[in-house]
Parts: C-alpha cells; sequence; structure tokens
C-alpha cells in the first residue's frame, strides 16, 4: 500500500518537484516504509516553502528520532511547540528526545507540561515516573506509577513498574500486594516473581521469599520466560544467591549446598547456550512509535492510504 503511494508522490513530484502538500504525504508514506532520511529530506524541502507548519516539524522530528538524531528532533519539536503549543503529542515526544539526551529535568517539565493538556495520559504518567525516579525523586515517582497502574489494570509493565517503585521506597507490604496483581496478569513474569522474593525477605519472611526466588529460577532455566529480550548469567547467579540466602538464614544448609551446586549447572549451561529467555522486558518507551500529524486535509491528499493516522491515544 506505501509502496503504491511513494510511487503516486513521485509521479506527481515530476510535475510539479517542489509541491509542499505532495512533498509531505510522500514523507509520511516513506516514513511508514522506514525509510526515515528520504522522509526527512521530503519534509526539509517542503518546510523551505512553510517553514511555520507545526505538522511537518513534529514529522521531521519523528524521522530525526528514528535516525538516533536527538538534538534534530528536539529542535523540530521546539519549533513545533512554538506554532502549535498545546498539542500533548508533541509535548510528549519532545520529552523522550530531551530524555535520550540525558536532559532529566527538561523531559519531566515537557512530560508535566502533557499531562496537564492531556490529564491521566498512562504513557506519560509512566514515562514521567521512570525520569523521577531515576532523578531520585521516588515518593513523586510512585505516585506517578500509581496513577498509571489505576488507568492500566490490565497492563502488565505499568503494574511492575508500579510494584518496582514501591520495593525501592520500602513500602515491602504494598510492593508484595502490587506483585501478586502483575501475576496475576502473567504468572510469568521473571522480574515480578524476584520483586516478591525480595520484599518478603525484607519482611523477614524467608521461606516464602526463598521459594518465589525458586520459581523464578525454574521459569528462568526452563526458557519460559514472557519477554523477547534474555537473561544473563549474572541474572542466574543473582537468583541463586538470593534463594541460598533465604534458605541458609533457615538454617537449610543441606539445601543451600545443592542451589549453589544448581547454580554452577545452571552456568554451566548457560556458558554452552547463553540466551535464557526472560520474564518481563525493560521499561522505555520507543521514540519513533508515537503518534504522528494528518498529513494534509482530505481535499488536499492525493492517495490517502499514505496518510498517517490522527493522533491519539497516549503519549
Amino acid at each position: 500500500m506505501h509502496d503504491a503511494a511513494v510511487a503516486d508522490y513521485s509521479a506527481a513530484l515530476s510535475q510539479q518537484p517542489r509541491n509542499p502538500v505532495v512533498l509531505y504525504n510522500r514523507a509520511a508514506a516513506l516514513d511508514a516504509l522506514g525509510n526515515h532520511a528520504t522522509a526527512e529530506a521530503d519534509l526539509t524541502t517542503a518546510l523551505e516553502h512553510d517553514p511555520h507548519n507545526a505538522a511537518a516539524l513534529y514529522n521531521r522530528g519523528l524521522a530525526r528520532a528514528a535516525q538516533n538524531n536527538h538534538q534534530g528532533a528536539a529542535h523540530d519539536f521546539s519549533l513545533a511547540l512554538e506554532q502549535d503549543p498545546n498539542n500533548p503529542h508533541v509535548c510528549c515526544q519532545h520529552a523522550h528526545v530531551l530524555a535520550a539526551m540525558d536532559m532529566l529535568p527538561e523531559a519531566v517539565v515537557n512530560f508535566t507540561r502533557a499531562l496537564v493538556l492531556m490529564p491521566g495520559d498512562v504513557g506519560a504518567l509512566r514515562a514521567r515516573a521512570v525520569l523521577l525516579q531515576r532523578l531520585g525523586n521516588h515518593h513523586a515517582a510512585v505516585e506517578d506509577a500509581q496513577a498509571a497502574a489505576l488507568g492500566a489494570p490490565g497492563d502488565v509493565e505499568v503494574q511492575l513498574l508500579y510494584a518496582q517503585l514501591l520495593r525501592d521506597v520500602g513500602r515491602w507490604d504494598d510492593a508484595t500486594t502490587a506483585c501478586h496483581v502483575v501475576l496475576q496478569l502473567d504468572g510469568r513474569c521473571v522480574d515480578a516473581l524476584n520483586c516478591m522474593g525480595y520484599c518478603l525477605r525484607k519482611l523477614g519472611r524467608m521461606e516464602e521469599a526463598a521459594s518465589w526466588y525458586g520459581r523464578a529460577l525454574g521459569i528462568v532455566v526452563e526458557g519460559g520466560g514472557t519477554d523477547g529480550g534474555g537473561h544473563t548469567a549474572a541474572v542466574l547467579v543473582r537468583l541463586h544467591n538470593a534463594r541460598a540466602y533465604c534458605l541458609a538464614m533457615q538454617g537449610k544448609l543441606q539445601e543451600v549446598l545443592r542451589c549453589l551446586l544448581m547454580c554452577g549447572d545452571h552456568l554451566h549451561h548457560h556458558h554452552h547456550h547463553p540466551t535464557i529467555p526472560p520474564g518481563c522486558g525493560p521499561l522505555h518507551s520507543s521514540v519513533a512509535a508515537r503518534p504522528r500529524q494528518p498529513p494534509c486535509t482530505a481535499q488536499q491528499s492525493i492517495h490517502t492510504a499514505a496518510a498517517p493516522a490522527t493522533p491519539g491515544g497516549p503519549c
């Protein structure tokens, strides 16, 4: 579909090489095909005709972000916000690229701005929670994660983030409750099992903690995790050591020895089969996979199949 659109727009551009509407729409089709560099070039040419077009600036920012040109993307989003200051999606994208540049306080400001315009947006709350945690503002991070969890009760990663942030501020009982919510959604989430074990260990409930660590180990070793990444040997060692500690605190020394021997066996297996399936994966948001501005009005569009969707939904 997008290939056909590119062909149609290219044919039109052979007659009108600098038509901004056609360039804009071809850029949308090219970007949908993953050809971000050529999409950026088309949008740059279109912006020569209309340098204050907020939608073109926004989409060029997305194309640049997809090429990891975060500085160029941030510049485009900033210009787009000058023209369209009340667009929460532009605020979110600006925040994402600022975070990628380690400009965390500025990113928080932009997520806050988006949330003023779009209260309760789960994506923005979750992203701001992660940034606040990185900045050391753990209690504010918990508040954002709690609001996100209430807004997305079926989202495993949002619920997991809430549980982990509760753990980080020492709210062990609340964190175990949040872990139970995650495990009701996905009983094979290794990160939630590990978080549960850690919190129970902090509460002095060593037998229960050892059991949860054992469940996590069983899932990792058998290769049945729930995400596309991979656990490292270090993860195996940490889980085995945590379980061994809980067993030792109960005086179960023979089980500690068996646990350590199993750790050696698993590490030997890992050496020969290094990719061990994981539990829940990373919580980072993709900069590129975000809502786009519509390319033009229905009257202007040459090939409607190439037009991106109107922004909507979470940041």
